[in-house]
């Protein structure tokens, strides 16, 4: 078992987006800091891993248990009145879809929820482009519901 190194907080969500293939540009905007802080984050990060390349870093982070660095989940949500499926990402998907339920004029319906990075989102949001809507609502078309019912579940 590789050896357990502690991370703060914020370190482990930089290693969890970096896993995630972002920028230091897109990690900052998640993150809601200044790309500065986030590239005084990433030093520290590769300093307590004893490495110099972000790919050093994530084959680091994948053999590693990191205690703070949180999964995150892929959700789809349907809404019936406009035909149209919200695919989102998230730390915390229930709090997410509750603010979407209390958001949104509609009833929405819960397809499924999904173990996966950031980039596994943006590679849905690519792959059924040609039925994006509006940001991240796409057609639910008879395509995308099968791809949706045939993904894993998260077990609760």
């Amino acid at each position: 078992m590789p050896k357990r190194i502690h991370l703060s907080k914020r370190q482990g969500q930089i290693a969890r987006l970096m896993l995630d293939g972002m920028t230091d540009k897109e990690m900052a905007s998640a993150l809601n800091l200044s790309v500065h802080t986030v590239g005084h984050h990433v030093r520290v990060l590769f300093k307590k891993l004893k490495v110099r390349k972000r790919t050093q870093a994530a084959m680091k982070c994948l053999n590693m248990r990191l205690p703070n660095a949180r999964p995150s989940f892929i959700y789809f949500l349907f809404c019936e009145k406009i035909n149209r499926v919200k695919i989102g990402v998230s730390d915390s998907p229930e709090i997410r879809i509750v603010r979407h339920y209390t958001s949104c004029p509609f009833p929405l319906e819960l397809l499924r929820v999904i173990s996966g990075p950031r980039s596994l989102e943006r590679s849905i949001h690519k792959r059924f482009e040609h039925i994006r809507r509006h940001l991240e609502w796409f057609e639910a078309s008879p395509e995308l519901l099968k791809y949706i019912r045939d993904l894993p579940s998260v077990k609760n």
